[in-house]
């Protein structure tokens, strides 16, 4: 009778412990799935020369990278609190997410001065807005699953993030 309470509580135990891991997974595969679509976007950024043909991948890219923030958000909202053995990983990966994208902000603010003929920046800027929402929702639900003290190192990087989309956003008015 103990030898079986005793099996089911480990085997409990390990069922909860490998939703954590697949829980902290499935975040770091949406990140990373971002992390993708910013370097997408940030290339699509650098080949923008005014016309029509190159502000096409821009507007695709910045919905694909909407789609991932979202995608992140409903990983990190399903999930249960990451464990702090698992919360470095999760750390990492949305270091380097936060990386990529103050690249591909850097790309768009460098192509703010671009001549625009036809007005498609009053697009770009409508889609950095768009996708900085939606990255702020992500990065929200990331930091209510991390662990107190991972929280406050992850918080101030996400937070700087968020006021470079508005900067970013602002150099297109």
């Amino acid at each position: 009778m103990l030898f079986s309470k005793l099996a089911q509580s480990v085997a409990l135990a390990t069922v909860f412990a490998a939703g954590a891991l697949a829980d902290a997974a499935s975040i770091n595969a949406e990140l990373q799935n971002l992390q993708k679509g910013t370097a997408d976007f940030r290339d699509a950024i650098n080949n923008y020369d005014g016309g029509f043909k190159t502000m096409v991948p821009i507007a695709t890219h910045t919905l694909r990278m909407s789609m991932a923030a979202n995608s992140v958000r409903k990983a990190a909202d399903a999930s249960e609190p990451i464990p702090e053995s698992e919360a470095r990983a999760v750390r990492e990966e949305s270091d380097k997410t936060i990386h990529g994208v103050n690249e591909a902000l850097d790309a768009a603010e460098r192509k703010a001065s671009t001549p625009d003929p036809n007005g498609f920046k009053d697009l770009w800027g409508f889609g950095v807005q768009y996708f900085g929402k939606r990255y702020a929702n992500a990065a929200d639900s990331i930091k209510a699953k991390l662990p107190e003290d991972s929280t406050s190192r992850v918080l101030v990087t996400h937070d700087n993030t968020i006021e470079r989309f508005q900067a970013v956003q602002a150099s297109f008015q």
